[in-house]
């Protein structure tokens, strides 16, 4: 009886372990997109806003 449940702890701890490590892993991916994705939004946004302002820097196809 004592083996099994110090078994059952061990894997309790180990599935406890990879779940935590997991969900860190990907909270940072997820954190790091957003973070990323708000950067790339700003980039074209003042992108869009020096184009507006300055249309010279169009390029015309004729």
């Amino acid at each position: 009886m004592m083996k099994e449940k110090t078994s059952l702890n061990h894997m309790l701890v180990i599935v406890l372990l990879y779940s935590g490590i997991t969900g860190i892993i990907t909270g940072l991916f997820l954190y790091l997109f957003r973070y990323l994705s708000s950067l790339l939004l700003e980039l074209t946004y003042s992108i869009y806003l020096s184009v507006q302002s300055n249309l010279w820097y169009l390029p015309f196809f004729e």
